[in-house]
């Protein structure tokens, strides 16, 4: 009797052990250090728009976030060569303009140095978005571009979005962690709503652990968030539905045509096209789809898709 009682325990014991070590092993991957390549006067800007370090260290504290990552600010592509040769970075953040070398050359050698090294580019708010939507130049040599609006939860963000990348597979593998994948090529849009998606998910994670003993539990399980997953063609967004459909519970995206004063900047974003092909055989994923044509508001509801109207 003594033998089944002890048996019992144990396998209760590894059962709750193994609940709590699943927690351990989840965002293994973490940036902690950050290169920011900019001029004296855009490294001035960001300052005057946000206390840059002051607000991104304030928005971990506030989230609860542990680990806030350091940033080193150089004011030179040359000197951005030099501190990667020198020390290790995880993440490489840069402006549009950063002296003789163009972002794209910086870019470039940055890749040659290391590969595996992700590279943001960030404009300010002079630049034109549709611009760099539309040059693949840019998208084969950064890793994403987004605009500065003046708050530092776009740096949150970008941090964030980068863990994601990095521990997506095994997340899902390991802690079967949800995923929420966005599907959009404005630049400027995913700029302002990724920020408000990864503050939400942070919020309601701590409403749902509020109750726990003690803060190295919570923590432990703020690891468990659902990951967000940005890509920015059809193809791309099929491949991550295909590969994660068993995790994914929501796909925002969008149905839009994109046109700027100069004819040839234009582009057509089909999130329709894309729900239509999830619905071929997945009823229960949530799907949310924003546009300013209210012609589709009928699709959309024959599909079970939620529609955002875009005034």
């Amino acid at each position: 009797m003594k033998d089944i009682e002890l048996k019992d325990l144990n396998y209760y014991y590894n059962k709750f052990k193994y609940g709590e070590d699943t927690f351990h092993n989840l965002m293994q991957y973490r940036v902690k250090d950050i290169l920011l390549v900019s001029t004296f006067y855009d490294a001035f800007i960001l300052e005057q728009d946000g206390h840059l370090t002051a607000q991104l260290f304030g928005e971990y504290q506030h989230l609860d976030l542990s680990l806030h990552p350091r940033i080193v600010t150089t004011p030179s592509a040359e000197e951005a060569l030099n501190l990667i040769r020198e020390e290790r970075f995880d993440l490489v953040i840069t402006l549009e303009n950063v002296g003789r070398i163009s972002s794209i050359d910086l870019a470039k050698q940055i890749k040659a140095l290391d590969k595996d090294l992700p590279i943001f580019l960030l404009l300010n708010k002079t630049a034109n978005p549709i611009y760099f939507e539309q040059n693949s130049e840019y998208d084969r040599h950064f890793d994403d571009i987004f605009c500065w609006e003046g708050d530092a939860k776009i740096f949150l963000t970008m941090v964030k979005l980068i863990e994601d990348r990095h521990n997506l597979q095994h997340d899902t593998k390991v802690g079967l962690t949800r995923v929420i994948l966005l599907y959009e090529k404005s630049i400027k849009y995913y700029s302002k709503i990724l920020p408000l998606i990864y503050y939400e998910l942070v919020q309601q994670t701590q409403k749902l652990i509020h109750e726990e003993l003690n803060d190295v539990n919570k923590r432990l399980r703020m690891r468990a968030r659902p990951k967000v997953v940005l890509v920015h063609n059809f193809q791309d967004a099929l491949n991550i539905y295909s590969e994660y459909r068993d995790y994914i519970t929501c796909v925002i995206s969008a149905e839009n045509s994109i046109v700027d004063k100069r004819p040839h900047l234009c582009y057509k974003i089909d999130g329709l096209s894309l729900f239509n092909k999830i619905r071929e055989n997945d009823q229960r994923t949530a799907l949310m789809l924003h546009s300013s044509d209210q012609g589709i508001i009928k699709k959309t509801i024959d599909k079970n898709i939620y529609y955002l109207y875009e005034g």
